[in-house]
């Protein structure tokens, strides 16, 4: 049996080698176009210099491994999976700084660095006293499900990459509620490509430890293979959607609502309800694709909290949905006018107000509970 296995990895040493020359080569273009990133004034967005911190992690972690694999730098053998704890916190405070544009740095923060400080000493008790030689043999003979070593380092990064994913969320989720009261349209190409390469960083590490759990790391092709594949993908992400270093926080910026705002009795909610109503039957503003909080309280002269306070307390709607539910009712017009019968529903969206027909589409399906043709078709049959 020790036989077959044997014969099977020097099958399939090529095809090794050239995935971790792969590796080494993808791992260093990483590198290049973080700094390339973080020098370019183009793209001098806040949320960048952790996004070129992140692809140098990633470029580190990626040449770590490889160089391990062919024997290269023994007296760093294992570091990398020990710098792996660095991700979730380099990653947490990308996103972070990408949706709003904004990062102050406080000593609490430090704590971040707590799973990363755990495993850097258990790294440097296990592995600093073997010699080289012994270092190269102990990877080679490496047991997941029988050293406690291995064992405990990858049971702990999954689940430190699980509070990463929550915090993440958590993040996002309140991005979403903070944009809903300052915007009628949400951004859902950058949303859209945020959201693939946020969850393919977040999955791909978690997949590298279900299979060092379930096939061990001697299984170096599996391992380097998937993870040529997964640096593959980064690059050409990178590369080709700019909308991974534009920032929300730059295309649209939300503020937290901290600010010392004075709260509006209910009869000045009211009147500023009633006035609010009276300025959308008259000018229709909810027809301009980006109109925000900021604009249709310029156009009241009138303070965006309070405004916003005035749409919360009196319509119990967020700006985003207030605005849709008023494009709806007028998109609701136009499909049973016979002057726009010959409009697409794409068509109908544009003339509502909405950006896309997706948009379109979720917000009457949300308000109505049906489809935009359904509707059409009902009132047809009436």
């Amino acid at each position: 049996m020790e036989i077959e296995k044997t014969t099977l990895v020097e099958r399939f040493l090529p095809m090794t080698q050239a995935f971790l020359a792969i590796l080494i080569f993808s791992a260093l273009q990483l590198i290049s176009f973080a700094i390339v990133l973080l020098f370019n004034s183009k793209y001098d967005v806040k949320a960048n210099r952790w996004l070129s911190v992140l692809l140098v992690f990633l470029g580190c972690c990626l040449l770590l491994f490889s160089l391990n694999r062919i024997e290269i730098l023994p007296q760093v053998s294992l570091l990398g999976y020990a710098l792996a704890f660095l991700g979730g916190p380099i990653l947490f405070f990308y996103v972070r700084t990408y949706l709003t544009n904004r990062y102050s740095f406080k000593p609490i923060q430090l704590l971040h660095l707590i799973p990363f400080l755990i495993q850097l000493g258990l790294w440097a008790w296990v592995i600093i006293p073997l010699s080289n030689a012994e270092k190269m043999e102990y990877l080679q003979q490496i047991n997941v499900s029988s050293d406690w070593y291995p064992l405990q380092r990858e049971i702990s990064f999954i689940g430190i990459a699980l509070f990463y994913i929550f915090l993440i969320y958590k993040d996002i989720r309140r991005y979403h509620e903070l944009a809903k009261e300052e915007y009628s349209y949400t951004n859902q190409n950058v949303l859209t490509w945020l959201y693939g390469f946020i969850l393919f960083l977040l999955v791909s590490p978690l997949v590298v430890s279900f299979i060092a759990l379930k096939v061990g790391q001697d299984e170096v092709l599996i391992l380097s293979g998937y993870l040529s594949v997964f640096c593959f993908i980064i690059m050409l992400v990178v590369l080709l959607r700019p909308e991974i270093y534009q920032g929300l926080g730059i295309i649209a910026p939300v503020k937290p609502f901290s600010r010392q705002t004075p709260s509006l009795s209910e009869t000045e909610k009211d009147r500023l309800f009633q006035e609010l109503q009276q300025y959308f039957e008259r000018e229709k503003p909810f027809l301009n694709p980006t109109l925000t909080l900021k604009g249709l309280s310029d156009a009241l002269e009138t303070n965006p909290n309070y405004l916003s306070q005035s749409i919360n307390g009196k319509s119990g709607k967020s700006f985003f949905d207030f605005i849709n539910t008023y494009r709806i009712e007028y998109a609701k017009a136009l499909l049973l006018n016979d002057t726009f019968a010959k409009y697409t529903v794409e068509g109908i969206a544009s003339e509502s107000g909405f950006r896309s027909k997706s948009a379109f589409y979720n917000a009457f399906k949300k308000i109505t509970s049906i489809s935009p043709l359904e509707f059409k078709k009902q009132h047809q049959v009436v």
